[in-house]
């Protein structure tokens, strides 16, 4: 069963085993302890069992059977000592930190360690004890196994035998002693046997035991049991489990100026294994608010979520019964908002935060309030949450020394309680909130437009100059052709494909990070650091062979998650290119895409501070989209060979002018799905040269997709290598002001006052992208709805499905997947002949033309993902 025939296999899976199963234990130590002085040592000590394990396998395999057995007899006893002494001090690390947890509810946590290092030890020593048991029965099986196939072997089996038949009725002293011998080594056979079950069911037992000892570190290390800041680093306290909460607020900005500073973020989520946040990434500097569609992140102690309200009841959040409000203070307009279920909440932390999203994007430079009331303790419904100490001292003008003087340390508490009682509370009382009933509540300021996309207007300022200037033509970025791959296209109309496949890189292209690599940031002060080099594929249909048919638009199609440009060969967007004649073009999406996966998973595990290397390269690439289609453009790349079919180039009615773009010469479009959704919004109304773009399967904010989707979860997972649980939702609120440039929401203003035009296609069943999401963005583009028609959503009316325009307008349409469909949601849509009709005519027209697909009943539900 366990291969024990062949004794070099249970020998080398228990040599790899014992040290890989030390090491995931030793893994749970360091981020018990968050040390580096822990971590060192256990790194040394790995480093002499993996030499002793790899000299033990190599033993094995040149069948040096006693050797290796010795050594494999040393690297348990090894493994063995490490275990119990990893346990050993596991319990006197909870019982050390437990005397710095404070409160009632860290005494409570630290009981309930003390009682689990109770059972780990116990579960330490058993699994040695197991495992000792295990290998000693391993090597007698293997002698009484030895032992048997040498008597097997030897001459005297035969002529055992042959007494053993030949026995008469009174057998001599010789055949009664063969017939003991054959009885005895009968009765080793059925010994080995009962060692190899005995084996199987102690090795079953030590496999659970060792589950059992990592798992249960595993389940308690994502909890958060500590304080989370130290409160002489804090301001004034409005929440106990953090002092940065609730988040976004205006209590951070500078009391002299109207901009963030690095160093007004007190009470940043601690890391488990660095000290304190890098202040050079955090990269809000001259920031005068905060995101569009930041979450609103706050905490009360037991808070019971399903007091909050989620998405499928949005419009609960505009009633007078709801228990948070959002109020738009310039105008005084109530906004609808939702509580985001997510990946991350921990029933079992007191102070687990929860998130809050607008459901649509907030005005910029608004002061928006916030207010929660009536939110349940989870613990016994029938008891309210109770209201922070902190913001009691506030709403009731009490003094600090009433609870405790060090929450007020840091800040002017009287100057606190005029603000509230001058600025929130009479407009809270204004919507029937009740002053006593408030539990918490607090004001931020949205940032301007301009603090939004002040890198980027940097960087278009530099491209534009670039552009313009005739200087050192040499300098320019120029296109150099690696590969042309030619195809056969002598296929049915259904089969059509590619009649050239073109490879190229463009180079010059201004580069504005510290270093031409993945993870870089931008520069600072931004300028232009150099130039680097981007790869571009280009594909030419199948139906441009026909005599008469010329290319009728450059479509850039914009690939998915951590994706790459050879998604561009897709079978259903070769399947558009050919009906449409359009010839699709692609780049990698820097910050990304395939090549950025080890860069992005590095920060998450282990720099999560440094975030804003994903918006920086984002921005980057950008620009690097923007820099290769003007290259193509403003060049004479559309009349090579390489751009001619039948020696006829298939864009002829380009009318190309030096390096001055004429725009108007040849359509221009943005297609992209998922990722290439997200981003093709910022890239719309990033480049100038884009006027219309369609979204599949889109969404934003992208802290709300994290929240949310599936996709996303193994960030999250990473995330919690470095972050507390707790922390997480204030991690994705503060990255969320940096993101703004890099998706969506920085870019919504810009793309309505530019008179741009986007049509989203979205999935109602979708789990990699939430309707939500696309619903949120749709709402901040000012688009119409077209959708089921039974389904109501909040900002729209039933009535647009019926609606025709004579003039642009951005549009979102929702469709209805059935489950068997034949992909999934996420998938099915741009699979669909109706939304290939609907975004090129609306790609060709520049939003002028939209086609009704959900005039007539189900006419955007689909029940198959088929391409007819």
């Amino acid at each position: 069963m366990f291969g024990l025939e062949k004794p070099h296999k249970p020998l080398g899976i228990l040599t790899v085993f014992l040290p890989l199963v030390t090491f995931l234990e030793s893994i749970v130590l360091v981020v018990y302890s968050s040390s580096f002085l822990i971590a060192l040592p256990l790194f040394l000590i790995f480093l002499v069992l993996g030499i002793l394990s790899l000299s033990c396998l190599s033993c094995f395999l040149y069948r040096k059977w006693l050797l290796g057995i010795c050594g494999i007899v040393i690297l348990f006893l090894l493994c063995s000592t490490v275990h119990l002494v990893m346990g050993k001090f596991a319990c006197l690390l909870v019982n050390w930190v437990g005397r710095e947890w404070t409160g009632s509810l860290h005494r409570f946590f630290w009981w309930k360690h003390k009682v689990f290092c109770w059972l780990y030890y116990p579960f330490k020593l058993f699994l040695s004890l197991t495992g000792l048991i295990g290998l000693c029965l391993i090597l007698i099986s293997w002698f009484f196994r030895w032992k048997l196939q040498r008597y097997v072997s030897s001459e005297t089996v035969e002529t055992d035998m042959e007494v053993l038949t030949t026995m008469n009725e009174q057998p001599s002293m010789e055949e009664q002693n063969a017939a003991l011998s054959i009885h005895s080594d009968l009765e080793m056979m059925s010994y080995f046997i009962l060692f190899r079950r005995i084996i199987a069911i102690v090795v079953l037992l030590n496999v659970l035991c060792i589950l059992s000892t990592v798992y249960i570190p595993l389940r308690n290390i994502w909890i958060q049991t500590r304080q989370t800041t130290n409160l002489e680093d804090c301001h004034f306290i409005l929440t106990p489990g953090n002092c940065m909460l609730p988040f976004p607020s205006d209590n951070i900005l500078s009391e002299s100026s109207p901009f963030l500073r690095r160093n007004q973020f007190k009470g940043l989520p601690i890391f488990r294994f660095r000290k304190e946040w890098d202040a050079e990434w955090l990269s809000l500097d001259d920031m005068d608010g905060f995101s569009r569609l930041s979450p609103i992140v706050f905490s009360l102690e037991n808070l019971n979520p399903d007091d909050l309200i989620d998405y499928d009841q949005l419009y609960l959040s505009l009633s007078d019964n709801s228990t948070t409000i959002l109020i738009d203070a310039t105008t005084g307009d109530r906004v609808a908002h939702f509580y985001s279920s997510n990946h991350f909440f921990d029933d079992s932390d007191p102070y687990a935060a929860v998130a809050m999203h607008p459901a649509e994007p907030l005005q910029e430079g608004h002061r928006y309030i916030v207010g929660v009331r009536n939110i349940r303790n989870r613990r016994n419904h029938s008891i309210l949450a109770p209201t922070p100490k902190g913001f009691q001292i506030i709403r009731d003008n009490l003094t600090c020394a009433t609870f405790d003087e060090t929450l007020c340390r840091h800040h002017q508490y009287v100057q606190l309680q005029q603000i509230y009682h001058r600025n929130i509370f009479p407009v809270l009382l204004q919507y029937g909130f009740v002053l006593p009933q408030i539990q918490i509540a607090w004001q931020f300021t949205v940032k301007s437009k301009n603090a939004t996309l002040q890198f980027a207007n940097t960087i278009r300022s530099i491209l534009y100059t670039l552009w313009l200037s005739a200087d050192n033509q040499a300098d320019k970025p120029r296109i150099e052709i690696d590969e042309i791959r030619e195809y056969d296209c002598k296929h049915s109309l259904k089969e059509r494909g590619w009649v050239r496949k073109i490879h190229g890189q463009v180079f010059n292209v201004p580069l504005f990070l510290e270093k031409d690599t993945p993870g870089s940031k931008l520069s600072h002060p931004l300028r232009q650091t150099g130039t680097s080099v981007v790869p571009f594929t280009v594909l030419l249909p199948c139906s441009l062979c026909q005599t008469g048919n010329q290319a009728s638009m450059l479509l850039q199609y914009g690939h998915g998650l951590m994706g790459s440009q050879g998604e561009a060969q897709s079978d259903y967007l070769k399947r558009m290119a050919n009906d449409y004649n359009a010839v699709i073009w692609a780049v990698d999406w820097r910050g990304m895409s395939q090549y950025d996966i080890l860069s992005v998973f590095k920060m998450l595990l282990f720099e999560p501070d440094h975030f804003a290397l994903l918006p920086h390269n984002i921005l980057q690439g950008l620009s690097d989209a923007t820099v290769v289609l003007w290259t193509m453009l403003s060049g004479n790349f559309l009349e090579w060979e390489a751009m001619q079919v039948n020696s006829t180039p298939v864009f002829p009615y380009c009318s190309m002018n030096g390096y001055h773009l004429n725009l108007s010469s040849i359509p221009i479009g943005y297609y992209g799905n998922s990722q290439g959704g997200i981003l093709g919004a910022a890239l719309v109304g990033f480049s100038p040269m884009y006027s219309s773009g369609v979204l599949g399967v889109a969404g934003a904010p992208y802290s709300l997709l994290l929240s949310q989707s599936i996709d996303a979860i193994p960030y999250i997972r990473a995330l919690q290598v470095e972050l507390y649980l707790r922390d997480v939702p204030l991690y994705l609120s503060l990255i969320q002001q940096l993101w703004d440039i890099g998706e969506p929401t920085g870019w919504l203003s810009t793309l309505i006052d530019d008179g741009k035009y986007i049509l989203i296609h979205a999935a109602i069943q979708d789990k990699q992208v939430p309707i939500a999401g696309a619903e949120v963005l749709g709402r901040g583009l000012q688009t119409q709805l077209m959708g089921p028609r039974e389904r109501t959503v909040l900002g729209w009316s039933n009535d647009e499905n019926n609606i025709t325009w004579l003039y642009p307008h951005s549009q979102l349409v929702e469709w209805s997947v059935a489950q068997d469909a034949g992909f999934p949601p996420h998938e099915c849509i741009r699979r669909t002949w109706k939304q290939v009709v609907q975004s090129m005519e609306f790609l060709f027209s520049q939003g002028y033309t939209f086609v009704q697909v959900c005039q007539e009943e189900n006419d955007c539900e689909l029940s198959s993902c088929t391409y007819v």
